[in-house]
Parts: structure tokens; C-alpha cells; sequence
């Protein structure tokens, strides 16, 4: 079986869960919303949402491929501990999976904005270890019993969420994909 990565799968969801972190910033329309986008293609989404929302956006893409989207070339984790990420209100990491490093960089580095992203468990419900360890689930304990731990991966990074201090995630399900937005204890 072939698994086809499909950008902007679930369109109206990624649309809208953006569309309600923009109104949870409660910026003036004239006043520039920042956005930091880790996985950025094309830059068809925020390219949509400028349009759409009425707001002027200052978008800032990372792609490892040369796209329209991207400033940046490369590795966004590595952009992640490079860039001032502060000078961002929104950060989008719309990740083919579980964005767990990047959301453990922007806790190391103290980042109080507000994230959207996507969280796809793949068909063979992988999860990784280090997030499971952080909720503390040690890696003995998941090895012997990966199916078990494995489950309901999303109730497992909502916990790893709360861990890093966002008390608010409010998520759209479709199926094994879930779109998120992180909204910090300081903000809204």
C-alpha cells in the first residue's frame, strides 16, 4: 500500500481552526499579524487567509523544498532555534505526522504565542517515544506494550500540550488527522 501525502487535506478545517487563532489575537485590522509558517508549500493557506480574513498578515515560510511559500530553505527545526521566534504571534506547524520536535523547541524556548498545526497519526499508529516519556510513559514500558500505548494518540498530545503549559487546545478531528490551535495561559 502506497500512502500519498496530500497538502491541505481537510481545507475548510485548516481555514478555520487559522481563521479563529487570528480572532483569538484580537489585533486591530491595520495592526500586522506575524506568522512564522514551519511547513509552508506553496504558502497557499496564509496566501487564502490574507485575503479572507481582513487582516494584514506578514507571512514567513520554511520549506525544505524550494517553494513560493518559503523564505527559508531547510530543516525548520533548525530555523526553530535560529530565529528570534518571539517577533512571531502565530506559528503554524501543519507537519505529514506528529510535529513533536517543534513543539519542544518552542518551549525550550519560552515561546508564549499562539500555534496551529496539525497532528496525523499514520496508519500504523506510530508515536514518538520521547513525547510518550515526557507524560511519563517509560520506553521499557511502551516496547512491551506499543499497541496499548500507541492508542488514542491524540488524548496522548493533548497531555503532552497541557505539559508545556498551553491550558487551552481547542482541535477539529477528521479521522486520524487533527488540527489544533494552542492558545497560551498569557494570551486571550
Amino acid at each position: 500500500m502506497t500512502l500519498t501525502k496530500t497538502d491541505n487535506d481537510n481545507l475548510s478545517k485548516k481555514l478555520s481552526i487559522r481563521l479563529f487563532a487570528i480572532d483569538r489575537l484580537q489585533k486591530s485590522e491595520t495592526e500586522p499579524i506575524r506568522v512564522l509558517d514551519c511547513f509552508a508549500g506553496d504558502g497557499l493557506l496564509w496566501h487564502y487567509l490574507k485575503k479572507e480574513s481582513g487582516h494584514l498578515i506578514k507571512h514567513v515560510g520554511i520549506d525544505t523544498l524550494p517553494k513560493q511559500g518559503a523564505l527559508y530553505l531547510g530543516d525548520n527545526r533548525r530555523y526553530l532555534h535560529r530565529l528570534s521566534i518571539d517577533n512571531y504571534d502565530l506559528i503554524d506547524i501543519d507537519a505529514y505526522g506528529v510535529p513533536y520536535c517543534q513543539m519542544k523547541i518552542l518551549a525550550e524556548h519560552n515561546y508564549r504565542g499562539i500555534v496551529v498545526g496539525t497532528f496525523i497519526q499514520c496508519v500504523y499508529g506510530g508515536l514518538p517515544y520521547a513525547m510518550l516519556e515526557d507524560i511519563g510513559y517509560s520506553r521499557p514500558m511502551v516496547q512491551k506494550i506499543t499497541k496499548l500505548f500507541f492508542s488514542k494518540g491524540w488524548n496522548k498530545c493533548a497531555a503532552f500540550l497541557r505539559l508545556l503549559g498551553y491550558e487551552e487546545v481547542y482541535v477539529y478531528h477528521c479521522a486520524n488527522k487533527h488540527y489544533f490551535c494552542c492558545i497560551p495561559t498569557n494570551n486571550g
